[in-house]
């Protein structure tokens, strides 16, 4: 099967068969977390519809009348709906839009695909106005919706769309893909950033392009040494300093996840739940830690992300300021953080 990733296989498949069995219907939500390629897999399959001579591969031709001008980014049949510049939200004149564009015929009898990324950022206002659509599809018009929050999406929006989530990826192809991708990075580091990124392939090695390891090892080092008493919350928040509160939450809530996934998936030989090796520092925590100090780092964590967009009332310092001053509080016992206090 020709899906744009090698973990994409099964979901690709199933997409396909339902287009080939013209069950396709008007929307489908493709879900998962960052990172995973899920833009890459709704565009390929923009094109593969559109596609005039599509390959027994289950994959587009790419040099048909229609490949050419999809490839070219101005195919008639195609109207991609994003943040505009500036934006981090899509409005309801971007939804409105969408009508004239549905209503015109189709230059080439295929569908007409209007593909919304990611589709979590709606207004209020442009949410109504895509579930209207929905709810009267247009003729040979298909929904093609990319999110990476669903809880963020109307339930009245999803539940017009047939789902297809995009994050069972098993680690070992991840991780083989990863090698074919990176040169003189070991098996043991190449784990490690897939676990730090929740296995999601393309945000580690967006990581290793960015030269993110040294900070995923001083995020580390300081989590494991504010969690001892060796560092103050206010030190760890100023070495810091630099990183986004968007990023610093996500890094340290992965953390976190492998430290809970080693408390309650220990076994002999120290591997967590999903077979990974557990490094010493992520064990000590692993037995230290309660599952309340998680739960409410966690709730601290989240809250941190919501107030992390552009509008919000926060500054960087301030949000940085909380995760760590939060993460103390879970990972000290009340005695421990006594006993600092006092020194």
């Amino acid at each position: 099967m020709s899906a744009p990733f090698p973990w994409q296989t099964v979901p690709w498949e199933v997409l396909c068969r339902m287009r080939e069995q013209e069950r396709l219907g008007h929307a489908w939500l493709l879900s998962g977390r960052a990172g995973i390629g899920k833009s890459t897999f709704a565009h390929h399959f923009a094109q593969l519809a559109l596609c005039e001579e599509p390959l027994a591969i289950r994959a587009a031709c790419g040099h048909c009348r229609s490949c050419s001008l999809f490839l070219a980014g101005n195919h008639p049949d195609l109207r991609i709906v994003r943040p505009i510049e500036e934006a981090n939200s899509i409005s309801i004149d971007q939804i409105r839009a969408l009508s004239g564009f549905f209503a015109l015929k189709s230059h080439y009898g295929k569908a007409k695909i209007a593909l919304l990324e990611p589709v979590d950022v709606l207004t209020r206002g442009a949410a109504n106005a895509v579930l209207k659509q929905l709810e009267e599809p247009p003729e040979l018009g298909l929904f093609l919706l990319v999110a990476n929050h669903l809880e963020r999406l109307p339930a009245t929006v999803r539940s017009r769309c047939q789902r297809l989530a995009l994050d069972n990826i098993d680690p070992e192809v991840a991780l083989h893909w990863l090698e074919t991708q990176t040169r003189d990075v070991t098996q043991v580091e190449l784990r490690a950033m897939l676990r730090l990124h929740r296995q999601a392939p393309l945000a580690a090695l967006e990581a290793m392009k960015e030269g993110k390891g040294d900070v995923l090892d001083l995020l580390e080092s300081q989590m494991v040494n504010v969690a001892a008493g060796r560092v103050h919350a206010v030190q760890a928040a100023e070495a810091c300093r630099d990183i986004v509160p968007l990023e610093l939450a996500d890094m340290m809530l992965n953390y976190v996840h492998r430290v809970a996934l080693a408390r309650y998936g220990l076994e002999p030989g120290n591997h967590d739940a999903t077979g990974d090796p557990i490094d010493a520092r992520v064990e000590n925590l692993a037995r230290q830690l309660q599952t309340g100090a998680l739960c409410q780092f966690i709730e601290a964590a989240i809250e941190v992300k919501n107030q992390a967009g552009p509008t919000a009332n926060f500054r960087q310092a301030d949000l940085i300021d909380i995760l760590w001053s939060s993460w103390m509080r879970a990972s000290r016992p009340a005695t421990r953080r006594q006993q600092v206090s006092k020194r």
